[in-house]
């Protein structure tokens, strides 16, 4: 099963999204409610999937985006917002955002990204384990 953290500081928003992703076959591994946590809690369970809130308070989303992606460039760190700017989509993009979701989060879409990153994955170890076979 793969594992996941949800950072937000919207309890509801949080627990709908666990909702959606436990259907998926997502685990939530453990809930933050700031960047700081974000990071922190990154560190401790290093799951597949981050999934953080842009605007929070104390650090943002940007803020544990930036630090979490200078620690393991390969994590899958999707940005959830409510602005749907360009300028947002810019610097998210920027710092290395894998997708950004868009509030209310739409589950066929959060259903997607995971499926594909799943997908992706597999086709990652499909490859390294060829690779170490030879």
């Amino acid at each position: 099963m793969l594992d996941a953290i949800i950072v937000d500081d919207y309890d509801d928003h949080a627990e709908l999204l666990e909702f959606h992703l436990k259907i998926l076959g997502v685990k939530v591994v453990a809930k933050g409610r700031n960047g700081m946590e974000a990071f922190l809690l990154y560190k401790n369970h290093n799951p597949v999937f981050v999934f953080l809130d842009v605007n929070m308070p104390v650090y943002d989303g940007l803020f544990a985006l930036d630090k979490i992606r200078k620690i393991d460039p390969s994590v899958r760190i999707i940005m959830i917002t409510g602005d749907t700017s360009e300028l947002t989509k810019r610097n998210l993009t920027f710092l290395g955002a894998t997708e950004i979701l868009y509030k209310p989060v739409d589950p066929i879409r959060l259903r997607d990204i995971v499926e594909r990153e799943m997908r992706d994955m597999y086709r990652m170890n499909s490859i390294m384990n060829m690779s170490n076979l030879s």
